[in-house]
């Protein structure tokens, strides 16, 4: 059922409730004996029978005390002879009524009704038969003092009627607001950014359906703002992390820089004579090292927004690693490094792009020959897992730091050659992951072609 049916059917009850209760307090309060004379016939035959037993007994004066001390509740009494004169009077002043009187002789006994109220005429016999009239008005005869008493009856039901449906319609109000309360307090909650506050739904279904739309936003509104806080966290870790990163290229390239400057100024002042051919080589390989930083650098501002872009196409896997292991062979020899290849045997093809997997051969095994100590061993595995061919580079020297271990990308610590290889590995379909054990094992997946 609809609130709106229910809150009308209340309104209505409220109504009902009213009028009940007037009713009840009308009757009760003698509403209806104001509006309605009290039964016929008796009473006037019994005024009639005690007027007559009273005159018998006492004559006159004890009539007319009888009718002084009010025989019956009245408001005015009058005693008459038979010829119509009075003989004595009690309360208000009544008119005369000759008509009535003559017709009280004639019939005994006959009641009167008028808009005001109601006069009993009573014949009174003796024992040698009529003697007197008595007239007795048993209402108020003065339509004012009968329209003073409706209207406090009136008042006196309607206020009562009005306390009943006062207190009826609050209960009813109260069952019907508690739960707008709740969900006010809820809303109050929520703008004090305690977005744990919840409503228990009850009441009626409009009001349930409300506090669960409400549960519903409040668990929105609360993992959005989750969300917004571990980005906001995220966002000042990745701000953390460029800063180290810019701090970690920045000394990439000072130091090869100021070797080259140093080298540079030697042979300007002819310091070592008889090596310049050594400087000049020395001024050559750490320039190509700035100049491998700077295109890195290059790629890695152009890919943080997009993926590199690869130009793919089949190939043995062992082409880009022979040609990278050739220009790293000067590096690994000054450091007396072997080098171990395993997989190579059945000849692996790939899909990728060559110059860019080359980068990535580059990129892990220079990372490797940089970072370890002397005669320390290399080892490149190939292994084919399902339509993949997983590709991992190691080393036994000490191992990547924990927070760089669990996840490459947290921070930049690794230098500027780690955070392009997770992009160029992830270009080709795979995920640089950092494996556990001792050394350092860095792996990732490749497209594998299958000629069978």
């Amino acid at each position: 059922m609809k609130l709106q049916i229910r809150l009308t059917l209340v309104a209505m009850g409220m109504v009902l409730l009213f009028v009940a209760t007037f009713y009840l307090v009308w009757s009760m309060s003698g509403g209806r004996q104001v509006m309605r004379p009290p039964p016929r016939g008796e009473l006037c035959r019994k005024v009639a029978r005690q007027a007559s037993q009273i005159y018998r007994e006492g004559k006159w004066e004890a009539l007319q005390s009888a009718l002084h001390f009010s025989l019956f509740p009245n408001r005015a009494s009058v005693l008459y002879d038979l010829q119509g004169e009075e003989k004595a009077h009690w309360g208000s002043r009544l008119p005369p009524d000759l008509g009535m009187l003559q017709e009280a002789v004639r019939r005994g006994a006959l009641e009167k009704f008028t808009w005001t109220g109601m006069e009993v005429w009573a014949r009174v016999d003796g024992e040698e038969g009529p003697v007197a009239i008595a007239r007795i008005a048993m209402f108020p005869h003065n339509h004012e003092d009968q329209r003073w008493q409706y209207a406090y009856l009136m008042i006196t039901s309607g206020m009562a009627a009005a306390l009943v449906s006062l207190t009826g319609g609050m209960l009813a109000s109260r069952a019907i607001a508690r739960p707008i309360s709740e969900l006010v307090e809820a809303t109050r909650a929520l703008a004090r950014s305690d977005l744990h506050h919840r409503i228990a739904p009850q009441g009626w279904d409009e009001v349930r359906d409300l506090a669960d739309s409400f549960n519903l936003m409040a668990d929105h509104l609360e993992k959005t703002v989750l969300s917004l806080t571990e980005a906001k966290e995220k966002a000042e870790g990745s701000e953390a992390s460029r800063r180290q990163f810019l701090a970690d290229v920045s000394h990439n390239l000072r130091t090869p820089l100021a070797a080259v400057l140093g080298w540079t100024e030697a042979l300007q002042d002819g310091l070592t004579p008889g090596e310049e051919h050594i400087h000049l080589r020395n001024i050559r390989e750490e320039t190509m090292y700035v100049a491998r930083n700077v295109q890195r650098l290059t790629d890695w501002s152009r890919w943080e927004g997009q993926a590199p872009q690869l130009r793919l196409e089949p190939f043995p896997v062992s082409e880009p690693l022979m040609e990278c292991l050739q220009s790293l062979e000067d590096a690994a020899q000054a450091k007396n490094m072997t080098m171990e290849l395993v997989g190579l045997e059945d000849e692996p093809f790939v899909r990728a792009d060559r110059i860019r997997l080359r980068e990535l051969f580059q990129l892990l095994l220079e990372n490797a020959i940089h970072h370890n100590e002397a005669d320390q061993s290399l080892r490149v595995v190939f292994a084919h897992e399902g339509q993949r061919l997983r590709v991992t580079v190691s080393d036994n020297g000490p191992g990547l730091p924990e927070e760089l271990r669990e996840d490459l990308e947290c921070r930049v610590g690794g230098g500027l050659g780690l955070a392009i290889a997770v992009r160029l590995a992830a270009a080709h379909g795979g995920k640089l992951e950092a494996l556990p054990g001792p050394g350092t094992s860095l792996s990732f997946t490749l497209e594998w072609i299958s000629f069978d």
